[in-house]
């Protein structure tokens, strides 16, 4: 059952329209009750959230700021700040996720050729592949954080947040493995090397098909 709030609606300074007020996952939308044309909002395209009592104001990336005011404003306002919070970290989940796999295509590359590279370009490239991975153990503390506690109060998310987890540790064990390698031995760079990349894209690829969609939902 959806709820909606009566509220009034103005853009820009302009005349506050009266009507009723959903609030979705994804949207804030209006409908006034004289008939007129409904409004909508985006959560994605909300940059600032500020809340007052008996308001809430919606700054956008791009168009009119929005001023809601109704009784309920404390109650949907929080829910919209909460939300448009939850966007943010999506968002930047989902573009850290887009920078390690442009790296790690680039670590594969080198990798190919590791054998053949002279010991300072090894040592470089076991730096940087370190470096990488211990980026990846703190973004994924981040989900833990903020990410998988939202998942798992939906229906069905606690096994899949379980399964989740279990990547994550074997993601930091492999991790903390890396960082004990020595780096003169490039056998062993190379096996622990291919382990993490198969253990981080499979995950990624997850998260990708199967968590984010459902957050998002």
């Amino acid at each position: 059952m959806k709820t909606t709030y009566s509220a009034s609606w103005q853009e820009d300074g302009g005349a506050a329209v009266p009507g009723r007020l959903e609030v979705t996952p994804r949207a804030v939308a209006f409908t006034p009750a004289g008939g007129e044309e409904p409004h909508e909002v985006r959560l994605a395209d909300v940059s600032v959230v500020r809340r007052q009592p008996s308001a809430v104001e919606l700054e956008l990336r791009a168009g009119d700021p929005v001023r809601i005011e109704s009784v309920a404003a404390s109650v949907f306002g929080a829910g919209i700040e909460t939300m448009v919070a939850r966007v943010e970290t999506l968002h930047a989940l989902r573009a850290e996720h887009g920078s390690f796999e442009e790296e790690l295509r680039e670590l594969r590359a080198a990798v190919q050729i590791l054998p053949e590279l002279t010991d300072v370009r090894c040592h470089e490239f076991g730096l940087v592949a370190t470096d990488l991975m211990r980026r990846i153990v703190r973004h994924a503390h981040v989900e833990e954080l903020e990410v998988y506690p939202v998942l798992e109060r939906l229906p069905g998310g606690g096994p899949l947040v379980e399964a989740m987890l279990l990547d994550h540790r074997a993601i930091e064990e492999e991790a903390c493995e890396l960082v004990r390698i020595d780096r003169d031995d490039r056998a062993c760079l190379m096996r622990a090397f291919h382990r993490l990349d198969a253990l981080v894209t499979t995950h990624m690829a997850k998260e990708e098909t199967i968590v984010f969609p459902l957050l998002d939902a």
